[in-house]
């Protein structure tokens, strides 16, 4: 997983709480996709969610980076 670098992070308490709402700390794969605009903190978020919860998954937690490409 990359290293955030991030030394604060501060405001998304909620957003946190919602993505932690929607993985069950179960045995079973689950998946989450967090949308926005560039620049709005998504990639920092699922991090910091990551960083926070790396107990609650022992089985660990998988971070994808898509990207979208117009065909030419």
């Amino acid at each position: 997983m990359p290293r955030s670098g991030v030394v604060e992070f501060v405001g998304r308490e909620e957003e946190l709480q919602n993505l932690h709402q929607l993985l069950p700390d179960n045995k079973q794969v689950a998946i989450a996709a967090i949308a926005g605009m560039g620049g709005v903190g998504k990639t920092e978020l699922a991090l910091q969610y990551a960083i926070k919860q790396r107990e609650t998954y022992k089985g660990g937690l998988c971070n994808i980076i898509l990207k979208c490409f117009e065909s030419a």
